[in-house]
């Protein structure tokens, strides 16, 4: 351990200077480059600092498929344009859709066969004995740079310092190519090794480049010996020339590596013509008095300040616990389920229990300083929820989709019925409440008095309706069934 903790220390940063390849050149009447003469060779697309990363493992960091590099900003849209100039002499322009759609919009034929497809690698047996191998493939080592087959690990494997690799072949028919596509992943960073620096690449066997990022930098809680299900929209993964989803319709397989003190126990590939595939923005509404009937629940618990505890609470709370400490009881929904709520102009918030918001709502992280002396905060928040007990001093980081509207007049009929009573973050009105709200409650909470570190300090102007920040917090609740 000693040994490597100091490579880490002496660990190169990779924060490289970006090159200048692309200079000044005349335009055409699509704004397009110019090349200074066909036959020319095309300039080499230097790339620009994308992932910092401080290795304990050596691997080949600057290989473009690794995703960890980014294309130097218009270099790419240079040599595209002066590819396609060159072979046609003439600057290409915009592309027509090729789907065909009847009068109503409807696709007069699938975007690919079968509709749907999902592909599995590993089995979910919670890292069991014996451990899954994985379809690590030739080209997956040597873009890594590591060669020997020694040096890789299969699934549920545990051994720090090692690398995983898999590939996924697929056969479909592309006629449009999927529209959504998702890669779920399990992981359990390993204890007693420093994960903190460890990435995830993805990338085509057949395109140019591919996606990478630290794991810390993915918007999950990764803990040490804890899992986390991490999912990734492939829509969203730029490579700089194209994206992961379109490079899977266009070469019919991916490649998944991570490294290096990290287990991976199973992951999912679903691809879909519609957006069945999309990574689901969980989020937690308060439960009412009977708690949350069918949905799962998830609960927050908040040790407050001991020494003359100030806590209050008044008005409707639903399940909310509020005594000389705080517990609130979320049931887990989807958050799309509110974005007509959002669209319309309502202002209110959801607990976020995963790292993306629905459409029509935005993040918002408030940061209790919870009781220093024998702290006793928890939660039961799924894995990689952005709101979680910050360990190991126990404070607690409360993650919110925020609606940010300002209409007032918005109906109770733009909320979703969830089969059950529930409330949201919102309805600080001081004389009039939002025509949304059946009732209205508050919950006052006394944080550490003993140098509070509660934030932010002077939160977005869009939280004023369900928070009261300061060195306590006051949540505005609000009953929606």
């Amino acid at each position: 351990m000693a040994r490597h903790r100091s490579v880490r220390q002496l660990a190169v940063l990779l924060l490289l200077t970006a090159g200048r390849a692309v200079l000044a050149q005349d335009l055409d009447d699509t704004g397009k480059t110019l090349p200074a003469q066909c036959d020319a060779p095309t300039a080499r697309v230097e790339s620009a600092p994308a992932v910092p990363v401080e290795l304990d493992q050596t691997f080949d960091t600057t290989n473009p498929l690794l995703g960890l590099y980014r294309p130097e900003p218009g270099s790419v849209d240079a040599a595209k344009a002066q590819s396609e100039t060159c072979a046609t002499e003439v600057p290409a322009g915009t592309e027509a859709t090729v789907e065909k759609t009847d009068d109503a919009g409807r696709l007069l034929a699938a975007c690919a066969s079968p509709m749907y497809l999902a592909t599995a690698a590993g089995v979910r047996d919670q890292y069991a004995l014996p451990y899954d191998p994985a379809n690590l493939t030739a080209e997956i080592r040597t873009a890594v740079g590591v060669l020997d087959p020694a040096r890789w690990v299969g699934f549920d494997a545990d051994r720090p310092n090692f690398h995983f690799g898999h590939h996924f072949p697929l056969t479909f028919t592309s006629f449009f190519g999927y529209r959504t596509a998702t890669l779920t992943l399990h992981l359990r960073p390993m204890k007693g090794d420093y994960a903190e620096n460890d990435t995830l690449s993805l990338w085509v066997t057949g395109a140019s480049r591919g996606w990478g990022a630290r794991l810390a930098d993915l918007g999950y809680r990764m803990t040490p010996g804890q899992e986390t299900t991490v999912e990734l929209d492939l829509r969203t993964l730029s490579t700089g020339t194209s994206t992961i989803l379109a490079d899977i319709n266009l070469f019919h397989n991916l490649n998944v590596y991570i490294q290096d003190d990290t287990a991976v126990d199973s992951m999912t590939l679903s691809l879909a013509c519609d957006g069945s595939a999309i990574p689901t923005p969980l989020v937690g509404v308060i439960a009412g008095p009977g708690g949350c009937s069918d949905l799962p629940e998830h609960d927050v618990f908040l040790d407050n300040e001991d020494n003359r505890n100030a806590n209050n609470r008044g008005g409707w709370i639903g399940a909310t616990v509020s005594n000389r400490n705080t517990l609130f009881r979320l049931c887990a929904v989807d958050g799309r389920l509110f974005s007509p709520a959002a669209w319309a102009g309502a202002n209110f918030a959801v607990v976020s229990l995963a790292p993306a918001c629905p459409d029509g709502m935005t993040r918002f992280d408030r940061f209790h300083d919870n009781e220093d002396n024998r702290p006793a905060s928890w939660d039961t928040a799924p894995g990689g929820s952005p709101t979680y007990t910050v360990q190991p001093e126990k404070n607690t980081n409360m993650a919110f989709c925020v609606a940010a509207g300002t209409a007032s007049g918005v109906p109770n009929s733009q909320f979703p019925t969830l089969g059950m009573p529930y409330g949201v973050f919102g309805g600080r009105t001081p004389r009039v409440a939002p025509s949304w709200a059946l009732d209205r409650g508050y919950v006052f909470l006394d944080d550490e008095d003993r140098r509070n570190k509660n934030q932010p300090a002077s939160p977005p102007a869009s939280t004023w309706s369900f928070l009261e920040p300061g060195g306590n917090t006051t949540y505005f609740l609000t009953r929606i069934r």
